[in-house]
């Protein structure tokens, strides 16, 4: 995470400088500012999604904000700590961004007070979204992530259900009951292609697609941007269920993929041939493609090597003007932290 931090006085600038200096310390990228345009510094850390801490008047904190403030599910971590370093208050994106999380963090390095008000955190409640984030699940729903803190803020029983193979029930926290039959849950934890629309409070889609793709030299980000898409929305994926996109090394620097990835905010990963050519499993030979890059199959052995341990191929090879695609889904499980 990148945190960036700014003061205004002369004891701030002090206590930022130490707070930055422990953040980097504890391998974070930190750095202090000191009486920056306050508006247009932090227009360009929210579009940085750096972690921002504002030390000083919260009031200065909100207004300085505001006009930028957009998204509970995507919007930074913002915290306030006072000129001589007593409280540590996270005041947007406490879950989803962070902010408690760090704000914990920072109170523990200047011996601070944090601050949290969050319902879930003061009534010792589970924070499904806490655990959305850390288990990279996609939020499907945003409206029943209010509604779960809802229902379970008044006491009442939290139902979840997950394959049993991707849960390990005895771990289920406190607050939390599961149920092997969808139609009962209030949370559903599923696939794209196993569970396309429920009556649960909250889905929440794994992050598990992996998708393998070769091309001729020089396609544009338009022909591949259209062929993914087509493709995903055919095997019934979202775009944002994808954890990455796959291929041979000698792809690294093809432009419409590499443009399609960073557009989409996807990690792009390459593999060498011989990386490839190991991976086990069966798959859609072709001589051309094999004298051509030195191995058989490009898109179906990136998206299972890509995919790792226990992935299998949830679409094999399609191929289009010039382009293929395979989809490799990742073995996944949900996991149940301490402090959810």
């Amino acid at each position: 995470m990148n945190v960036s931090i700014i003061s205004f006085t002369n004891k701030g600038q002090k206590l930022a400088g130490r707070i930055a200096k422990c953040l980097r310390e504890a391998d974070y990228e930190a750095t202090a500012y000191h009486k920056k345009p306050i508006y247009e510094w932090t227009e360009k850390q929210f579009i940085k999604k750096n972690a921002i801490i504002f030390v000083g008047a919260t009031g200065i904190a909100v207004r300085a904000i505001a006009p930028w403030v957009k998204d509970k599910l995507t919007d930074p971590p913002v915290l306030v700590v006072d000129e001589l370093g007593h409280y540590v208050i996270p005041i947007l994106s406490g879950h989803i961004g962070g902010a408690n999380e760090l704000a914990k963090e920072v109170s523990e390095m200047i011996n601070a007070t944090p601050v949290i008000t969050t319902a879930t955190d003061i009534n010792m409640k589970f924070a499904i979204d806490v655990f959305a984030k850390k288990n990279n699940f996609v939020i499907a729903n945003r409206e029943g992530i209010a509604a779960v803190s809802s229902k379970q803020l008044s006491g009442e029983m939290i139902t979840l259900y997950a394959s049993k193979k991707h849960l390990d029930k005895s771990r289920v926290p406190d607050g939390i009951v599961y149920t092997d039959k969808p139609e009962m849950a209030d949370v559903i934890i599923a696939p794209d292609h196993e569970i396309k629309e429920c009556n649960a409070l909250l889905l929440l889609r794994p992050r598990i697609y992996v998708i393998g793709i070769g091309c001729k030299k020089g396609k544009s980000y338009e022909d591949i941007d259209y062929f993914i898409k087509n493709n995903l929305k055919s095997a019934g994926i979202e775009l944002s269920s994808v954890c990455a996109i796959t291929s041979i090394d000698v792809k690294e620097h093809e432009k419409g993929l590499v443009d399609f990835a960073h557009t989409n905010e996807i990690p792009f990963i390459t593999f060498d041939k011989n990386e490839l050519a190991k991976t086990e499993g069966e798959f859609d030979s072709s001589e051309f493609v094999l004298q051509n890059v030195g191995v058989d199959n490009v898109c179906e052995r990136a998206a299972i090597h890509g995919a790792g341990e226990g992935a299998y191929l949830l679409q094999h090879k399609i191929a289009y003007e010039g382009m293929t695609m395979a989809i490799g889904v990742r073995d996944w499980h949900a996991v149940f932290y301490n402090g959810d």
